[in-house]
C-alpha cells in the first residue's frame, strides 16, 4: 500500500454522520475478528444455512431438464447483470481510491465472481468471449486482493498444520516487502480497470443481443441496461451486507455510514433507471409510430405487462423509500430493499429476453421461478464455503483505514521477556547514548512490522 491509498484525518468530518470505521478498532481488533472468523470452527448455524441451501440446488438440478429453453438467457442475463453491477462497484471504488470501500470490497468481489461463474451454467445470450472475460477479470480482482490476507491467515493459523500449509501455497511467499506492496495495488488497479472494462463490454453485448430479440433499436436501452446493472449489483452488495453485519457482528467495519451510502447509492442509481423507462414511454407516445405504441400497449397492458409491473414495483419503486433518512439508515430496510431490487430487476431481462411474457404457460413459469430460487441457493452455498476459507472484509485495507482514521489503532509496543521471541509488530527500544540528543531508535522484528509502522507514520 503506498501513502496515497488513504490519506490520514487531521479530524472528523461528520460526512454523513457516522464514521467510516468504529472508533474502537485497531490492527488487532481487526485481525483477531476477521482472521479469527475464518480460523474458528463451524458453528451450528453455519452448518444448518449449508444445509438449507442443498434443497434448492437439488430441486433446481432436478428440473433443469424440465425448463423450457427459452428461459435459460433469461437467467443468464440475470446473473450476468448482477456480476457486472458488482465488478462495476468494486472497480470504481478501488481505482478512485474511496476509503469507505473496505466494508464492502471484499462482498462485491467474491459475488460478481459467483455471479459470473453461475452465468457460464446457462445459454447465455452474449458472445462466450464477453462473458469470459467478465469470469477472469473478477477471479484475478478477487484473487491480488486476497494475498495481503492469506499471508495474515497464514501467520494466524497457528498449531493448525493443514491450515497453514494451504494458506502458505495461496499466499504465494507474501512477507510485506515494500516492493510486494507495490506490485499488489498495481495489479489491484490493473485487474480493477480491466473487471470495468469487460463489465461495459458484457452490458453493450447483452445490449445489442435485446436489440435483436426485441427489435428495440432505441439510444437509451444500453444506458438503461447499465445503469441497471449498478443498480442490481448494489443492491446485492447491501443485502449481502447487512446480512454478514449481523450475523458476524462486524459493526464496527460495516458502520452506519456504509448504510447511509449504500441507500444514497439505490436511490440515485433508481432515479436513472426510472428516468430511462419513462423517456422510452413518452418518447414511443410522442414520437413513436403504430409499431412503437403497439409495442408499449403490450408492455404496459398486454401479455408482457406482468414483467413490466414486477420490474417497476419490487425493481424501481422501493428505491425512492430512501428518500427518508430514517429508512436509508436502518440495516433491515436497507438489507430487505436492496433483496428486492436485484430479484426484481430480473423481470426487465425477462422483456429483454422476449421470453415467458408471449404466451407462456403458467406451469412453466412457475419451473423457471423454482429453476432460478435454485441457482439462488447455489451462490448463496458459494458464499458460506469461501468466508470458510477467506475473510469476507479485506484485512490488510481495513488495517490501513483504521490507522489512518484512528489514533491509538497502531500496534503497541510488547513487553517480552529476554529470552522470549519477537512477534511480527514487535519494536525493542534502545537506550540513547549520554550526550547525544534524544530520538527514538526502534528494531522491528521482519519487514512486515517495519512497513506496518511506516504506513501508520
Amino acid at each position: 500500500m503506498t501513502e496515497r491509498a488513504f490519506q490520514p484525518a487531521a479530524e472528523t468530518v461528520p460526512l454523513y454522520g457516522a464514521p467510516v470505521i468504529g472508533p474502537d478498532e485497531t490492527v488487532a481488533s481487526i485481525a483477531a475478528a476477521l482472521a479469527g472468523s475464518v480460523l474458528a470452527p463451524p458453528g451450528r448455524l453455519w452448518r444448518l444455512a449449508v444445509a438449507g441451501t442443498l434443497v434448492p440446488i437439488l430441486v433446481w438440478a432436478g428440473l433443469r431438464s424440465t425448463v423450457p429453453a427459452a428461459f435459460g438467457p433469461a437467467a443468464a442475463a440475470w446473473w450476468i447483470g448482477l456480476a457486472a453491477g458488482c465488478l462495476l462497484i468494486s472497480g470504481l471504488l478501488l481505482l478512485a481510491g474511496v476509503a469507505w470501500r473496505c466494508g464492502i470490497g471484499r462482498l462485491a468481489q467474491t459475488a460478481a465472481l459467483l455471479c459470473a461463474g453461475l452465468a457460464a451454467l446457462y445459454p447465455v445470450p452474449v458472445h462466450p468471449v464477453s462473458l469470459g472475460a467478465l469470469l477472469l477479470a473478477s477471479l484475478g480482482l478477487w484473487a491480488a486482493a486476497l494475498l495481503p490476507d492469506l499471508a495474515v491467515l497464514r501467520d494466524a493459523a497457528g498449531p493448525d498444520r493443514r491450515r497453514a500449509r494451504l494458506y502458505r501455497m495461496l499466499s504465494a511467499g507474501w512477507c510485506g516487502s515494500a516492493l510486494q506492496w507495490l506490485a499488489w495495488e498495481r495489479a489491484s488497479r490493473g485487474f480493477g480497470l480491466l473487471g470495468i472494462l469487460a463489465a461495459v463490454a458484457v452490458l453493450i453485448d447483452l445490449a445489442l443481443a435485446a436489440a435483436l430479440r426485441t427489435d428495440r433499436h432505441d439510444t437509451l436501452l444500453p444506458v438503461a441496461l447499465l445503469v441497471e446493472a449498478v443498480l442490481s449489483g448494489a443492491g446485492l452488495i447491501a443485502a449481502l451486507a447487512m446480512t454478514l453485519r449481523r450475523s458476524r457482528g462486524l459493526d464496527g467495519l460495516i458502520t452506519g455510514r456504509h448504510l447511509d451510502i449504500l441507500g444514497r447509492l439505490l436511490l440515485a442509481f433508481g432515479l436513472a433507471a426510472l428516468y430511462c423507462h419513462v423517456t422510452e414511454i413518452v418518447t414511443a407516445l410522442l414520437y413513436g409510430d403504430a409499431a412503437e405504441r403497439a409495442r408499449l400497449t403490450r408492455r404496459l397492458l398486454g401479455d408482457e405487462a406482468p414483467a413490466f409491473w414486477i420490474l417497476m414495483l419490487a425493481g424501481l419503486l422501493p428505491t425512492q423509500l430512501f428518500w427518508i433518512p430514517a429508512i436509508r439508515r436502518s440495516a433491515l430496510a436497507l438489507g430487505l430493499i436492496g433483496a428486492l431490487v436485484a430479484i426484481g430487476l430480473g423481470a426487465d431481462h425477462v422483456l429483454a429476453t422476449r421470453i415467458g411474457a408471449i404466451g407462456a404457460a403458467l406451469a412453466d413459469l412457475l419451473t423457471a421461478g423454482i429453476a432460478t430460487l435454485g441457482s439462488a441457493g447455489l451462490f448463496v452455498l458459494g458464499l458460506l464455503l469461501l468466508f470458510r476459507l477467506v475473510p469476507p472484509v479485506g484485512i490488510a485495507e481495513t488495517r490501513q483505514l483504521a490507522l489512518a482514521q484512528n489514533a491509538h489503532a497502531a500496534p503497541r509496543v510488547p513487553e517480552t521477556a529476554p529470552d522470549a521471541r519477537p512477534g511480527p509488530f514487535a519494536v525493542q527500544t534502545l537506550a540513547q547514548p549520554p550526550g547525544q540528543p534524544p530520538g527514538l531508535i526502534a528494531i522491528f522484528a521482519s519487514e512486515a512490522g517495519l512497513a506496518e509502522a511506516a504506513r501508520g507514520l
